[in-house]
């Protein structure tokens, strides 16, 4: 990966039927980053398990 994650921060936690959307601030190792990068994950438990359903992430 050109750009590693390098700091985060939860900001976010909102309950889905079956789920949960878990949302982040993210700074990634480009030197002009920031740490105002959205990164959210949508996390469904599926058979006793969670698994990743989707993700959202910005460049």
């Amino acid at each position: 990966m050109k750009y590693p994650l390098e700091h985060w921060t939860l900001r976010a936690i909102d309950n889905q039927a079956g789920g949960a959307y878990v949302s982040y601030q993210v700074a990634y190792g480009d030197p002009r980053s920031d740490e105002g990068n959205p990164y959210g994950v949508l996390l469904m438990k599926r058979d006793g398990h969670w698994r990743i359903a989707s993700r959202d992430t910005f460049y």
